[in-house]
């Protein structure tokens, strides 16, 4: 009974009536799954989402970058004895200046008089000095 229904399936397997369906549902499978990774690609890149091989890519650029960062710190702790290391200017202690904007911001702290009261006067006085 198994060999008569095992040669009975592979018959109808491999009748050209049966193939061309399953082979055209098959192509049409295959061609919407193509179509769908297209319109998501095409999305993905609306949206400016990297790719696998953009990602891929800037991965081996970090990598090249992080040996070479690597090399020119050990290069520098090579040429720079441990003794001689001062601290940036960022970490030295402030020195106490008085600024000249400091004076300045007090001089017209000091003026009761604002700029529009006080271009009548400039004008008047600037009428004396020239008589």
């Amino acid at each position: 009974m198994t060999r008569t229904s095992s040669a009975q399936w592979d018959r109808l397997l491999r009748h050209p009536w049966f193939l061309r369906p399953v082979s055209l549902y098959l192509q049409g499978v295959l061609t919407l799954v193509e179509r769908s990774r297209m319109v998501v690609g095409f999305g993905l890149r609306l949206m400016n989402v990297p790719t696998r091989e953009e990602i891929a890519a800037l991965d081996r650029k970090l990598d090249s970058v992080q040996e070479q960062l690597d090399e020119l710190t050990a290069h520098l702790v090579r040429s720079e004895p441990a003794a001689k290391v001062t601290r940036p200017a960022a970490a030295r202690k402030p020195t106490a200046r008085r600024t000249t904007t400091t004076r300045r911001r007090t001089a017209r702290a000091a003026s009761p008089k604002s700029a529009p009261e006080a271009a009548p006067e400039a004008a008047a006085s600037d009428a004396v000095e020239t008589s």
